[in-house]
């Protein structure tokens, strides 16, 4: 009884260690897999959790453009500040975009926590890449995570006052993917969490008239 409890409270914390290693994994294989783009003076970074990794028509969908695409899956804005440097800063952009807060929300991260860590990047931000121009784009709905509607419509309402008040842009993805008060069906993979290229499509539009800034 006593081995079976012990296992029962240990276990999310292997969890939670195993999620930090797999980070960690895909950090590195990023920071290697474009290390010739780091004395690039015309990068354009879009970082974030698996919406951004997923993205794979990205670079196909900005031709134009020296996109890197630097997300890593199953990430917290938490995890973006310990990464900050080997996802975003060696590469030095002129512009990011930062897509974060859908799975600090859908693990239990309060609206007000989640903006904290938003608040301390924009801080270094501000600070280490001043002639970068920042992008935050807001939390997507999602068929699978529509029970934390709530929690989201705060979150993005208080990141939209935060990007007003640091003079920064805010692309807002949810209410275009919002269709009779629901997300849109038939803009999700089997999961109803990730995007197939419909989803993909109307992130595209909102962020176009940024890309060609």
């Amino acid at each position: 009884m006593r081995l079976t409890l012990t296992l029962f409270i240990l276990f999310p914390f292997f969890i939670f260690s195993q999620q930090k290693r797999q980070l960690k994994k895909e950090v590195k294989e990023l920071s290697v897999k474009y290390i010739s783009y780091k004395n690039r003076a015309d990068n354009v970074v879009f970082t974030g959790s698996s919406s951004i990794r997923m993205w794979h028509s990205l670079n196909d969908t900005y031709p134009s453009s020296n996109i890197l695409n630097t997300g890593f899956g199953g990430s917290e804005m938490s995890d973006l500040l310990r990464h900050r440097n080997r996802l975003i800063k060696d590469f030095k952009p002129t512009k990011l975009f930062v897509y974060e807060g859908d799975n600090d929300i859908a693990r239990g991260k309060t609206p007000e926590k989640t903006l904290r860590h938003f608040k301390r990047f924009i801080k270094w931000y501000k600070r280490r890449m001043p002639n970068t121009e920042l992008y935050i784009i807001s939390p997507k709905p999602s068929i699978a995570r529509w029970h934390f509607k709530g929690e989201y419509l705060k979150l993005n309402k208080e990141l939209k006052a935060l990007c007003d008040e640091e003079g920064l842009a805010y692309i807002d993805v949810w209410l275009p993917m919002i269709n009779n008060d629901r997300p849109i069906q038939d803009v999700f993979l089997d999961d109803d969490l990730h995007m197939n290229e419909k989803g993909y499509e109307i992130w595209r539009t909102q962020i176009d008239p940024y890309i060609e800034k």
